[in-house]
């Protein structure tokens, strides 16, 4: 009888080790936004504002954000490109000093993949924000490929 005790203690342990290893912390999907721009050809040195055109995007509250601005030349130029955001309390009321700006340099025919991580600190009692304006100082033309930003909720 004994053995049979230690045999069944020894079977539940196992599963109860089985089981701790195949439990996962609850996880939670990144979302991925992107900030309606596909594919905008500029031509030449400008300021493209958008501002209502653009839809707004949701911030949560207490997250960073990490921007991806996808954009290519079609020639030679290395000059900056700057996305600048406004954002708003209410998704309705945004501000019109474009509080967020983001640089990245064209880098001749190669596609650049941008980078940046907005803190929660900055976007802090924000709600909503949307891109408004893109400037260039690229002599040649340049596609924006797209915008895009993620956090995790």
């Amino acid at each position: 009888m004994k053995n049979r005790n230690k045999k069944t203690f020894g079977i539940l342990w196992m599963l109860i080790i089985a089981g701790l290893l195949f439990m996962t912390a609850p996880s939670q999907a990144q979302v991925v936004k992107s900030f309606g721009i596909t594919n905008l050809v500029i031509a030449g040195p400008s300021t493209n504002n958008f501002g209502t055109t653009n839809p707004p995007v949701q911030i949560w509250s207490g997250r960073g954000y990490a921007l991806a601005p996808m954009l290519v030349g079609t020639n030679s130029g290395t000059s900056n490109v700057v996305f600048g955001f406004n954002v708003s309390v209410d998704g309705t009321n945004f501000s019109t000093t474009l509080p967020i700006t983001v640089t990245n340099s064209a880098n001749g025919t190669n596609p650049v993949v941008g980078y940046t991580l907005i803190g929660p600190a900055v976007l802090n009692n924000a709600r909503w924000w949307r891109l408004d304006q893109i400037v260039t100082s690229q002599t040649n033309s340049l596609t924006i490929q797209k915008v895009i930003g993620g956090y995790f909720p």
